[in-house]
């Protein structure tokens, strides 16, 4: 599943990259850093959930976010899959 979730993933700003004269690797590497970082704020929003819901009781989320989660490490392959193939 995740080497499809790597080969799916479009970067049009690839394409906008190439039409302006700029390395494609240098766009790719921009785009996979923005996504990282993307991917490291919805962690963070997770790990505040998890804190408010202890907090009130609720004990911890990790079984509602877990899909979440899952998407979030399958993303992470996905962009090591992608460096891997261009470096």
């Amino acid at each position: 599943m995740n080497e499809r979730l790597a080969n799916i993933i479009e970067f049009p700003r690839t394409l906008r990259a190439e039409r302006m004269d700029i390395a494609p690797e240098t766009s790719l590497e921009i785009q996979l850093a923005q996504l990282t970082i993307t991917l490291e704020s919805w962690r963070q929003i997770l790990r505040q959930l998890d804190r408010f819901a202890e907090l009130n009781g609720a004990g911890l989320q990790g079984e509602q976010s877990r899909q979440i989660r899952q998407l979030i490490a399958d993303a992470e392959h996905a962009i090591a899959s992608v460096q891997r193939r261009h470096s």
